[in-house]
């Protein structure tokens, strides 16, 4: 069992430490063995933790409203011809604009979830934003929405995993049980069969 008490690490940060693993192992799952398309692996497992953070309402109203900020803001960007690291800039900028508006919005109404925003949150859905904005520009809109949603999605399940209080009892009785996390993946790093969704997309093929 691990004694914080006469330390000073924050008991809430050791416990998003420790059951932060568990939620790269789920998204290693869905990249390797169903085939679903994220915005890498530290993508959707740290947003599950922003989710976690501020709570999953006003992180989904985070994510709802940067992406429609991204999807809508680079349109007007695109007729500037920016360069892509001064155009994320530019949407980065708008964003905290956003976001703090929110903030403001909260603080006048008494909301105490919007008020209380933290900084944290706010980092990780710029990160996920960001990568949106370059798939834009790489692979169009179309698969940006789809890896965004499939990063959500991910996000997500992961939330509702590590979000077990049972887990996270464990997790900090037990921290040693993160060794069979990292052997779980060794197992997994080993699969060579197809992935679910190529499987669905051969089968396709082979009815045409």
């Amino acid at each position: 069992m691990i004694k914080v008490s006469e330390s000073n690490i924050p008991l809430e940060t050791l416990k998003l430490i420790l059951i932060l693993p568990f939620a790269a192992t789920i998204v290693a799952i869905f990249r390797n063995v169903i085939g679903l398309q994220t915005y890498g692996v530290f993508g959707p497992a740290i947003m599950s933790i922003a989710f976690l953070s501020s709570g999953l309402i006003i992180g989904l109203i985070l994510f709802g409203v940067l992406l429609i900020t991204g999807v809508f803001v680079r349109k007007y960007i695109e007729r500037l011809n920016l360069m892509l690291v001064p155009r994320l800039a530019v949407l980065l900028t708008l964003c905290c604009i956003i976001i703090a508006a929110l903030i403001t919005i909260g603080i006048k109404t008494g909301n105490q979830s919007l008020a209380t925003i933290t900084v944290f949150p706010l980092i990780i859905m710029s990160i996920i934003i960001e990568n949106f904005m370059k798939t834009t520009v790489e692979k169009g809109i179309r698969d940006a929405l789809k890896i965004s949603l499939g990063t959500l999605f991910v996000s997500l399940i992961c939330f509702l995993v590590i979000s077990q209080p049972t887990l996270q009892a464990v997790v900090m009785t037990h921290p040693e049980i993160l060794f069979l996390v990292v052997g779980f993946n060794i197992l997994l790093g080993r699969w060579k069969g197809l992935r679910m969704v190529e499987y669905f997309r051969f089968s396709r093929v082979m009815k045409g």
